[in-house]
């Protein structure tokens, strides 16, 4: 890929970064007699616009490639928003409803003008099937758990954006969320912390993480077709 692309794609999102910091310090998100404070941090805006920079530029590095670029443009939408929700999350423990709306009907507009382009309509597909999947197996612990309902919709939004690789990374992002978010809390305990664990952090990592494992693990848009088929070659390789 083009070096300016990612250029591009890092300048666009350090400038998110900054009005992402405005929103967060206008209060806009809060409801009425909400008064949490937001983390104390150096630079609410000097560190959003870093990060969300960053992360722009591995999504770009990960996703922005031949018959992926869907994916990453529908993964920049998740990261850009995610990254002041999980801002909010950590100071109230829930993400902003209106944020999160926003964000999937961005990434479903994105992957279907992708499908209308590509005519990759089995990717759109697959990446539908893996977002619904994914809320459904998520809410079916919200109801056990302490999950909250943005949460359901963060995992179900993070596999619909990788549903579109291949199935492998839209597991991978959810089993990703957890383990992350399961070594917060066990630091957390040790700590002598207690109460419940911000889990929109904690998601928002795992997509980055398993989109810097992409290039480097996944050679083919259906690594599971290619594992499927490497397993039905062991036998017959046995045998001969």
């Amino acid at each position: 890929m083009a070096g300016w692309v990612i250029v591009v794609v890092v300048v666009g999102s350090a400038a998110a970064g900054l009005r992402a910091a405005r929103w967060l310090e206008r209060g806009g998100w809060r409801r009425p007699g909400e008064q949490a404070a937001l983390p104390r941090l150096p630079s609410v805006r000097v560190l959003l616009a870093g990060l969300m920079g960053a992360a722009g530029a591995l999504v770009g590095w990960g996703l922005l490639r031949p018959g992926w670029w869907p994916a990453g443009l529908a993964g920049l939408v998740f990261v850009l928003a995610a990254a002041p929700g999980a801002v909010v999350d950590l100071a109230v423990h829930r993400v902003p409803e209106p944020l999160v709306l926003t964000m999937q009907a961005g990434v479903v507009a994105l992957l279907l003008t992708g499908a209308l382009v590509t005519g990759d309509w089995g990717s759109l597909g697959r990446a539908v099937a893996a977002g619904v999947t994914a809320w459904l197996a998520v809410f079916g612990l919200a109801l056990v758990t302490g999950l909250g309902f943005a949460d359901v919709q963060l995992f179900g939004t993070a596999a619909l954006c990788l549903g579109w690789v291949g199935w492998l990374p839209a597991v991978w992002v959810v089993g990703a969320g957890f383990v992350v978010g399961g070594l917060c809390a066990a630091v957390m305990r040790a700590a002598g912390r207690s109460g419940p664990v911000p889990m929109a952090p904690s998601i928002g990592l795992g997509f980055l993480l398993t989109v810097a494992t992409l290039p480097a693990a996944i050679s083919t848009p259906d690594l599971a077709g290619g594992l499927a088929a490497l397993l039905a070659s062991g036998p017959a390789a046995g045998r001969g």
